[in-house]
């Protein structure tokens, strides 16, 4: 029994250590990917650039932009 749990232990241990984390974009199509390296093509980013503008937006009430 003690043999079983230590070579459980053992896994549990060092499992998640040899495990590499492996990006979302590595599963996209190339299309995909094509569209998210442009960003004129990427319509995320029209959301990202507003969120900038409106981050670094100093309003007169506001000590702070965020």
């Amino acid at each position: 029994m003690r043999a079983l749990l230590a070579v459980l232990l053992f896994v549990t241990l060092t499992l998640p250590a040899q495990a590499e984390p492996v990006s979302g974009y590595a599963f996209l199509d190339d299309s995909t990917r094509e569209m998210q390296d442009d960003e004129f093509s990427n319509p995320g980013m029209v959301t990202v650039d507003r969120g900038a503008e409106l981050f670094h937006e100093l309003r007169d009430s506001e000590v702070h932009s965020c």
